[in-house]
């Protein structure tokens, strides 16, 4: 199976890696499409804080199950049902993930916020000097 690694900013490489086992409460998914967030664009150009290479992205993905884990049409079994096809309607990250995804976030958010303060701040400086300087109430 093909696998894409970002070896360092903006540099993507492509390698051969064996396909997955699945265990008995899992399934395989042929990924068919992954869509590209902002975190991945900060990642691609070395601006993602907490992002270490090489790394492997693609959380937000589209696919096909081709493998059913024995567990899983075993739960079902005993309704008298079976499995012909199944779809993924939703796709999450695993809880210890999540965790520190949601930590990234947060940490980004604070940093943005303290950014737009600052440049607010400065902003608000640069016009106090405009004016004084139209008013030539100060000589800078």
């Amino acid at each position: 199976m093909l696998q894409q690694v970002m070896t360092k900013p903006g540099e993507i490489i492509f390698r051969e890696v064996p396909v997955p086992e699945v265990k008995d409460d899992q399934v395989l998914v042929k990924i068919m499409n992954i869509g590209i967030c902002g975190s991945d664009i900060h990642v691609y150009h070395g601006k993602h804080p907490f992002t270490s290479y090489p790394v492997t992205q693609g959380h937000e993905v589209s696919g096909e199950v081709v493998k059913l884990g024995k567990e899983i049409q075993g739960k079902v079994a005993d309704a008298g049902l079976e499995i012909i096809e199944a779809r993924i309607t939703y796709l999450a990250y695993a809880p210890e993930i999540a965790a520190v995804m949601l930590q990234r976030q947060q940490a980004s958010a604070i940093v943005d916020a303290r950014k737009m303060i600052v440049d607010g701040a400065v902003g608000m400086v640069e016009m106090a000097l405009e004016r004084l300087s139209e008013k030539q109430s100060a000589l800078l």
